[in-house]
């Protein structure tokens, strides 16, 4: 199996990394997947096979990453992006632990991840939300306009006039 660049973007302000994931990772991220399954596109059941073969074609892609959000060393949740068509799209954002919510944290790992793509990818950033799903509130607050609306999802485009990039290290590991 080919491996992805691995990396961390470690805001040390707010005690929150992000960080690729590895294999080991994966079990923990279907759990909490399964779990919201409702708020996503695929709403099927993930079984571990499935999973472990979601995960080898994932580390052959290009521009595509799925970080580990970790808040003092604790595992709290998950987020993605991945170069598609002419824009960064936004995906898997998932809160797994729900004693971290109401926190900010969520936040605070969009907004390092959003300073990573606009300073190492300079394109637009957006996100693709169900119509259904209660996080469209979130994107709102967190400096996302809608800019298209479909049968079933709304796209959201980053507004950079509103964004305030966030302080972030890069560490490859």
């Amino acid at each position: 199996m080919n491996k992805k660049n691995q990396f961390k973007l470690i805001n040390q302000e707010n005690n929150l990394t992000l960080r690729t994931i590895a294999q080991k990772d994966i079990e923990k991220i279907r759990v909490w997947k399964n779990a919201h399954r409702a708020s996503f596109f695929y709403k099927e059941i993930i079984n571990p096979e499935e999973q472990l073969k979601w995960f080898t074609e994932y580390q052959k892609r290009q521009n595509d990453f799925v970080f580990m959000i970790s808040y003092m060393n604790n595992d709290i949740g998950c987020t993605a992006f991945r170069e598609l068509d002419e824009a960064m799209d936004i995906y898997n954002v998932i809160l797994g632990d729900k004693s971290f919510g109401g926190k900010g944290l969520m936040s605070i790992a969009n907004s390092v991840m959003c300073s990573y793509m606009i300073d190492h990818f300079g394109k637009e950033i957006t996100v693709k939300v169900l119509k259904t799903n209660p996080a469209i509130k979130w994107y709102l607050k967190n400096n996302f306009i809608e800019i298209d609306s479909m049968n079933d999802f709304v796209l959201f485009r980053l507004d950079y006039s509103h964004f305030k990039k966030i302080d972030y290290k890069f560490t490859a590991y």
